[in-house]
């Protein structure tokens, strides 16, 4: 069955899933102890499976032993479509039915472009998935850290594509070797993986099956990587990534899908440049209101210090006055016993 047709079919359905993952993502933003992270993964991971059925996508997977569980691990992918990272989870699901074992989790780091869509906005928060702004290196680095930080607390597996973004032509593209800063600082393993055959994964026009093969490598243990530089590293990951990389059949109809997807993201960026004047208007407008407000409180609190001495000072000239008509009185006594 054609892919339109079937979402057509289930319209009724993925719009209730679209407005159930915008509501709650909003409501884990705003108190992030509610739900638990393990069932936003394995909620998540249930309607990536159903997304890539009703996509005709299966996921083959290759070497899943080698995804160590020992200790901090970076997973280092190549990147052809948005539909990797729903690839990556259902890749990462658990081989058995045993209840005390949960599915490994991942946390991605992606770029900030796709905070200017509500929907992917939605599900990147909803994961607690960290953005990163290329043209900010201050930014980058603390959301690299951040990521560091947080995966190690909760034991998640850091995913980057250090493409930077979805190549463009059958190639893997150039790996930015600040992307192996996370392996660096923060002492992690590496898992290289291969995603092929994930190119024009959201075409609603397809009609056959698309089978996306996903290789986990053997992974690269931290101590081998200490000494090395991150562009070392890059050049080491990039080398295993390709061993298993399948060169994809670039067809008109994937031409066409990547002018789509180019337009889409131009519309992303003018979103986004316009989403962090919007925030920028904000915090200046939330500063204003404090500056405000302090010197509101600081003018209250000096009239009150004034209400306070005068309060004070009026008791003092009470108190002096009441004392001299005491020793008035005293006076007063003594004469009489005088006379």
């Amino acid at each position: 069955m054609k892919v339109k047709t079937k979402l057509f079919l289930k319209s009724s359905i993925w719009v209730w899933k679209r407005f159930w993952i915008i509501r709650n993502s909003k409501k884990h933003v705003k108190d992030k102890t509610k739900i638990s992270l393990q069932y936003r993964n394995d909620y998540l991971l249930k309607k990536a499976e159903a997304l890539l059925r009703d996509f005709n996508i299966k996921v083959q997977v290759f070497g899943y032993e080698n995804i160590v569980d020992k200790g901090n691990t970076l997973i280092v992918s190549n990147h052809a479509d948005n539909i990797d990272g729903f690839a990556m989870i259902v890749a990462l699901k658990k081989t058995n039915q045993d209840k005390n074992i949960n599915n490994r989790i991942p946390t991605f780091l992606v770029k900030a472009e796709l905070k200017a869509d509500k929907f992917s906005r939605s599900i990147l928060d909803w994961i607690d998935s960290f953005y990163i702004d290329r043209d900010s290196p201050r930014q980058s680095a603390n959301a690299i850290n951040d990521l560091i930080e947080y995966s190690k607390k909760h034991r998640t597996y850091p995913v980057v594509f250090p493409s930077g973004t979805r190549s463009k032509d059958d190639t893997i593209g150039t790996f930015k070797s600040a992307s192996f800063k996370i392996a660096k600082k923060g002492f992690f393993n590496i898992l290289p993986v291969t995603i092929n055959n994930s190119l024009n994964g959201f075409n609603w026009n397809k009609t056959e099956t698309q089978v996306i093969e996903v290789h986990f490598h053997k992974p690269i243990k931290a101590n081998e990587i200490a000494n090395l530089d991150t562009e070392a590293i890059s050049n080491r990951v990039y080398k295993i990534i390709e061993s298993k990389f399948k060169k994809p059949e670039i067809t008109e109809e994937i031409k066409k899908y990547w002018e789509k997807e180019q337009s889409s993201v131009l519309k992303y960026k003018e979103k986004l440049a316009k989403i962090n004047e919007k925030e920028k208007t904000k915090k200046e407008a939330q500063l204003i209101k404090e500056e405000k407000l302090i010197k509101k409180l600081t003018e209250k609190e000096k009239a009150q210090a004034i209400k306070e001495k005068t309060k004070d000072d009026a008791f003092k000239v009470k108190m002096i006055e009441k004392d001299k008509k005491a020793k008035e009185k005293a006076l007063d006594r003594e004469k009489g016993k005088n006379e």
